[in-house]
């Protein structure tokens, strides 16, 4: 639980981050602009003093307070037609994807630097000027006028920019610490199970985003920005833009008021951050204790400990599943087809925590459909994973709890994993469940059946599995055995015929493998399984019961008994390992 309220929080602050880093891109846009004019009204101004009785010098007075202020008023007063198409265009490409945070303050306060230097060293020699010539001061006061105006409007311009870069940094040192407390619990997650420190965690990072939540959709920040790029992109004139644009809320305006306000972001992540800074220290620590215990010795686990990290031949298929989840902005659904056993369901949970996935989506939601399924438990399992579930949750009915998927899901870019479909029911009862925001959401579908596949997503061919080559089961087969050492030489022979046998199934592979781990590394007890999987597979390679009775039989006989117990639980649930123990126990089996 502590893992996956980081894991959460970490991703809202993905989603948080876009907005102070997209506000920043637009000051940043809007300062160079107001620099190039202002650097112009400042030439006016020194080398035509006598122009300060001409309609020019007094409409220069008044435009550095427009195009100073938010960025939807400065682009209806942006004056050129080409300077307004140019910042629609490069606003509206910021909007496709979260801008990424300068490491270095971004070099526009340079330029803002220096102009204020030269706005104040012109009004510091007009006020020379007019102590020793008083006849000037009417031709002077129009100009210093607008030199003030223009000095406001500039510092107005770099207090904006460098609060909306702090508060981008601030977000961005809470997001990596945040990573690197997920790795401490990666790696930790079988030693610290009751540790204090795992509550102190889930409560952390719990109050921060249910904080960052509360204050996104109390301000309705979402909403501002989806309308202000609609209005730029459906805009071809500054005065049809400020047309359309007049009497709403500024997107500066609502994103600092999250940000800022009474119980806005900004202080409720600073104390997030003390708190997992803190935290951090603790780990260390624990990471030292462990470390004097263990002494010098170093604990190496072999590859084959953790067989799910061990995947031969999807790395093709893996690429392609990759780029079908992040190309189209629209809604797609990608689908992937295959026998049962063949790594559907493997090649989907790769795609599933890919590093780039986890960071191009902002929530994620993995549901299991199975032939039996209940539309509650679907519903209910989406919710657990892209919302905070509350005890509330299990009293709603079925259309209450598609109503929150919806809106858990309305204005997120989303990925949906569906994994082992069975019927076209399933995709209808949940179908309307997914809102289309042209933002890029995917939802991936696996099943056995071509048929189901064509039909939940029509527009688009499923992707189709292949079986191994005869190297790759070979290769799939030694690595589960052996981890990074070598089969003997005795055994490759009668081990490449096993391989084959299995017709490039790596369900079939991987529980030959487990039998072959059990057994005694002899030629004759590694032929005599490979007759056993020939009659299995060749009778019929798709029937997964029969390649997993063959695991069974080699069972000791006391752990027969604890995998009958299994029956009693409905399929695909989720079981806690201690409450299973504790369960074998009391029936004697332990």
């Amino acid at each position: 639980m502590a893992y996956a309220a980081a894991a959460s929080l970490v991703q809202t602050l993905e989603y948080l981050l876009q907005f102070p880093c997209l506000v920043l891109e637009m000051k940043k846009m809007q300062a160079e602009v107001v620099t190039q004019r202002f650097r112009q009204v400042l030439l006016l101004l020194k080398g035509e003093p006598s122009a300060s009785s001409s309609s020019g010098l007094q409409q220069l007075s008044e435009e550095p307070e427009t195009l100073a202020s938010s960025f939807e008023g400065f682009l209806g007063a942006v004056g050129p037609h080409a300077d307004f198409l140019e910042i629609k265009k490069r606003t509206v490409s910021l909007s496709c994807g979260i801008p990424k945070l300068q490491e270095k303050k971004p070099p526009i306060l340079t330029k803002i630097g220096s102009l204020e230097q030269d706005l104040k060293k012109f009004l510091e020699t007009t006020v020379l000027d007019i102590r020793t010539d008083l006849p000037n001061y009417v031709v002077h006061q129009p100009s210093r006028e607008a030199a003030r105006k223009m000095l406001r409007a500039v510092d107005k311009l770099k207090q904006a920019i460098i609060f909306f870069y702090e508060v981008a940094s601030e977000i961005t040192i809470l997001y990596q610490d945040l990573f690197s407390l997920l790795s401490f619990l990666d790696d930790s997650s079988d030693k610290f199970q009751d540790h204090e420190l795992l509550k102190c965690i889930k409560d952390v990072a719990y109050r921060a985003r249910d904080l960052v939540e509360e204050c996104i959709l109390d301000n309705q920040v979402e909403s501002v920005k989806t309308y202000l790029i609609c209005t730029l992109s459906n805009s071809e004139s500054p005065s049809r833009f400020l047309h359309q644009a007049v009497g709403k809320s500024s997107l500066e305006t609502v994103v600092k008021s999250a940000l800022d306000g009474k119980k806005g972001i900004r202080r409720g992540l600073v104390h997030a951050l003390q708190d997992v800074q803190s935290i951090k220290r603790m780990t260390t620590n624990i990471d030292e204790k462990s470390l004097r215990l263990q002494g010098s010795s170093v604990r190496k686990a072999p590859l084959s400990s953790n067989k799910e990290d061990i995947v031969v031949g999807l790395d093709a298929e893996l690429t392609t599943i990759l780029e079908g989840l992040t190309g189209l902005p629209g809604l797609e659904i990608v689908t992937i087809s295959g026998m049962g056993g063949i790594g559907k369901t493997t090649l989907a949970r790769k795609a599933f925590n890919d590093p780039y996935i986890v960071y191009h989506f902002y929530c994620r939601a993995w549901i299991t459909v199975s032939q039996v399924y209940q539309v509650r438990d679907l519903l209910l399992g989406l919710l657990s994973s892209i919302a905070r579930s509350t005890d509330k949750m299990v009293e709603k009915s079925n259309a209450q709890l598609a109503e929150a998927v919806y809106r858990s899901l309305k204005g997120m870019r989303y990925m949906i994993v569906m994994d082992d479909m069975w019927s076209i029911d399933a995709w209808n009862d949940v179908k309307r469940c997914f809102p289309d925001d042209k933002n890029g959401s995917r939802i991936v579908v696996t099943t056995r059946f071509m048929e189901l596949a064509t039909n939940v997503s029509p527009k688009k061919p499923p992707h189709c599995m292949n079986l191994l080559s005869a190297e790759q089961r070979w290769e799939l087969l030694e690595m589960l055995i052996f981890g990074t050492a070598s089969c003997p030489q005795e055994l490759v022979g009668v081990g490449k015929k096993i391989a084959k046998r299995c017709r490039g199934l790596p369900l079939a592979i991987v529980v030959v493998a487990g039998v072959l781990s059990r057994v005694i590394r002899e030629y004759n007890y590694w032929n005599n399984i490979a007759e056993e999987v020939s009659s299995v597979v060749s009778t019929d390679p798709e029937n997964c019961l029969d390649i997993l009775a063959l695991s069974y039989n080699y069972l000791p006989h006391h752990l027969k008994a604890c995998f009958l117990y299994m029956r009693i639980f409905p399929e695909d649930c989720k079981l806690e390992v201690s409450k299973l123990i504790n369960l074998w126990a009391a029936e004697g089996f332990l």
